[in-house]
């Protein structure tokens, strides 16, 4: 009894582990686009940067430095942090808001869904249209884009965002 259960278990171990192994690029570029609202609905800016081409990201983390490097040259405030302290910093400033806070802010929540995509041939690339709804205290933002993602060493990233209308 006790080897038969064993091996059930085994077997739906494997099960979950190989379908996670044999995602689609849609499942894929799906859970990224979840991964991105809820590092944004919950202020995790390095979560949203882990969804950012790298280069993308190192190159916001450039600009997050140099305007505290200006704001701190211009304060006369020696303010040495580099990006990541600074998010650091940041979230556990908002871990320590109490809720009631957050909320009165006013900070929109995020919502992005996948209408369509198109992925090339070679799966490292693709195009995606997009719905990304804004909520907050009852209003509600929708704009529909297009969103294009790349794929290095089988993890999907976003390289490029357009909501112009």
């Amino acid at each position: 009894m006790m080897r038969k259960i064993a091996v059930w278990v085994l077997t739906l171990v494997m099960v979950v582990s190989l379908a996670g192994c044999g995602a689609s690029p849609e499942t894929k570029i799906q859970r990224l686009n979840d991964r991105f609202c809820e590092s944004y609905n919950n202020l995790d800016v390095e979560g949203l940067l882990d969804c950012l081409e790298p280069s993308m990201a190192e190159s916001v983390n450039a600009m997050v430095e140099l305007s505290f490097g200006v704001l701190g040259a211009l304060t006369d405030i020696d303010l040495d942090l580099d990006a990541e302290t600074m998010y650091s910093l940041l979230k556990v400033c908002m871990d320590l808001t109490p809720d009631s806070e957050l909320e009165g802010m006013g900070m929109p929540e995020l919502s992005m869904e996948l209408v369509s995509l198109e992925v090339n041939e070679t799966e490292d690339q693709a195009v995606g249209t997009v719905t990304m709804t804004l909520e907050v205290s009852g209003q509600t933002q929708v704009q529909t884009g297009q969103v294009q993602y790349i794929n290095l060493d089988g993890d999907w990233y976003f390289s490029n965002m357009n909501f112009a209308q």
